[in-house]
């Protein structure tokens, strides 16, 4: 892949996860704004403030990437991402058992594999910035070529999505 191609990718693994998230968060709001307040990182009044916030946060990051801004796009998403990983390491210090419901319905309790996930996700955002920062010009290559960004990037999503899952099915395998 050359610098183009891995700014396309890293643009729509971004937009791929953001999309996923929301449509999660939506799916069960109550299951998402209960988990907030599990966190115990902000007063009871603030839940739904912050419940809505971030996912407008994450409607932002996706229109401000898909309309070309992606500088401000992958910061934006660096940013959401580095607050969730802040948020998780606080439960994981505290000893907190609450799910995580970052992509929605999973409600297992939070626990390294999802930290290792977002430190995946962080990575690829952090090459898209340093890619959108080094003035990188997506090259919109043939139809072909494009369909297998999008594939790879999407099939990257879910495996990043689902990473805590597939992490715990190699871990217990191995017990």
């Amino acid at each position: 892949m050359n610098s183009s191609e891995l700014l396309q990718f890293s643009i729509n693994v971004a937009v791929f996860i953001f999309m996923f998230s929301i449509i999660g968060k939506l799916a069960n709001i109550k299951a998402f704004a209960h988990n907030i307040k599990e966190f115990r990182l902000l007063s009871p009044t603030l839940v739904w403030f912050a419940t809505v916030i971030i996912i407008t946060a994450e409607v932002a990051t996706i229109v401000t990437l898909l309309l070309g801004f992606f500088v401000f796009g992958m910061l934006l998403a660096i940013s959401i991402m580095l607050l969730f990983t802040s948020a998780i390491v606080s439960v994981l210090v505290r000893d907190i058992e609450t799910g995580c419901h970052c992509f929605g319905i999973r409600d297992d309790p939070i626990s390294g594999y999802d930290l290792v996930r977002n430190l995946c996700i962080i990575i690829i955002l952090v090459l898209g910035l340093f890619l959108s920062l080094n003035m990188v010009q997506i090259d919109y290559p043939a139809f072909t070529v494009s369909v297998a960004i999008v594939f790879i990037s999407l099939t990257t999503s879910l495996l990043l999505v689902n990473m805590p899952d597939i992490l715990h099915l190699f871990n217990a395998s191995s017990d």
